[in-house]
């Protein structure tokens, strides 16, 4: 049972050592932020908050792109994307589709989109084509439809190799009462579909997908993250290691967005929403970068801070710098554990921090495990966070 007096014992402070023991509600009302350099103490901090939920067996998910926590004995359960977890980017609906292979498409396009992926799941469930894309020509649009609101919603599955194929016959020829031709009135659409194609023939993508080898065993990444959930109110923990994201550069961005994205879709549909903590290691690689910056407030990450409160979904995010970060979603954190910086604009751009230069002379001169501990209005607190033991 997950209450408000969970303490969470994170270190001491003061002269004698009190021992700090914030309760998770505190901590995490609604999101917890950690700063701090290289080598500060962020990786361990976080080690210990998951540990001290686990032992109050608050249900957590951990995003982890280094395999710092996915190396440790203590993991419940532990998943490496790329070995035995994949992310199907075939069961995505078109926008967020787009949205994973960081393209923008026009609302036109992505109906078409959709109508190709919904046609490509006709043929692989209703007519047990799996290796081919289905001929919208030999149909009415209304027959399409007829045939599209016979699938279930767990039918999503279907080769992404035929997608390409399937919006080009789309864009050429429509349905047998619908001849008009996309490809000659908008040509800049056969360059896009071209585009996508590209985008999903990346080998960098073939390490995320689903499973090729009858012999090995792949679990959906979504899946994962539902069952996570369901099994919150008894403590469960799962530790997903990211680490292969890092070889798909810019498209981890965009591709854990839309992990964010869904996962706060499902939570917000679910019936029972059991309180779940969600714990982001080097939050900074998940944040897209220069002029893509500005979307960073509409991407998954941004919704879960701004919604995941009311739907039990709260945020330990840790990121090197607090610039890393958009101004509007510094906003959301409502308390902050802040390591060493030495860069005054750092901790300036703190909320919570930022109108007190003598914490801000502070920060530049915590020792490594050391962090200034600031929760809403209370006073700042100099903690000596607890170093969690490897094997626990």
């Amino acid at each position: 049972m997950q209450t408000s007096e969970h303490l969470l014992t994170l270190g001491q402070t003061g002269w004698f050592k009190t021992k700090y023991q914030p309760t998770a509600t505190t901590l995490f009302a609604p999101h917890l932020l950690l700063v701090g350099q290289t080598g500060s103490g962020k990786s361990t901090t976080l080690k210990q908050i998951s540990r001290q939920l686990q032992e109050n067996r608050l249900g957590q998910i951990i995003f982890d792109p280094t395999g710092e926590f996915s190396r440790a004995n203590n993991q419940q359960v532990s998943y490496n994307i790329g070995k035995n977890v994949y992310f199907d980017l075939s069961q995505l609906a078109a926008e967020d589709l787009l949205t994973a292979l960081d393209l923008t498409w026009p609302t036109k396009w992505q109906l078409l989109l959709g109508q190709a992926q919904a046609a490509l799941r006709i043929n692989y469930y209703l007519n047990q084509q799996q290796k081919d894309i289905l001929n919208t020509q030999s149909l009415t649009t209304d027959a399409f439809y007829e045939q599209k609101s016979q699938l279930y919603k767990s039918q999503w599955t279907f080769s992404l190799s035929l997608l390409a194929p399937q919006l080009r016959l789309l864009a050429r020829q429509g349905f047998a009462d619908h001849e008009e031709s996309l490809a000659d009135t908008d040509p800049d659409l056969m360059t896009a579909i071209d585009q996508l194609a590209d985008r999903l023939a990346d080998p960098r993508l073939k390490a995320i997908a689903p499973n090729t080898q009858v012999k090995t065993t792949k679990y959906d990444l979504l899946y994962l993250l539902k069952l996570a959930t369901a099994k919150a109110d008894f403590g469960a923990k799962i530790s997903i290691n990211l680490a292969q994201l890092k070889d798909l550069g810019a498209l981890q961005a965009t591709i854990m967005s839309t992990v964010w994205r869904q996962l706060l879709s499902f939570q917000a549909q679910s019936t029972h929403k059991a309180t779940v903590y969600l714990l982001i290691d080097e939050g900074h690689r998940f944040l897209l970068k220069n002029s893509q910056a500005d979307q960073d407030k509409d991407s998954g990450l941004a919704q879960i801070l701004r919604e995941g409160r009311k739907e039990g979904l709260l945020v330990a995010f840790a990121s090197q710098s607090p610039l890393d970060l958009p101004t509007a979603l510094l906003g959301q954190f409502s308390a902050t554990i802040a390591h060493r910086l030495t860069n005054q604009n750092e901790w300036q751009a703190l909320p919570l921090l930022a109108n007190s230069a003598k914490t801000g002379k502070k920060l530049g001169q915590l020792q490594t495990g050391q962090a200034i501990v600031k929760i809403g209005q209370k006073p700042s607190r100099t903690v000596k966070i607890f170093a969690s033991k490897t094997n626990q």
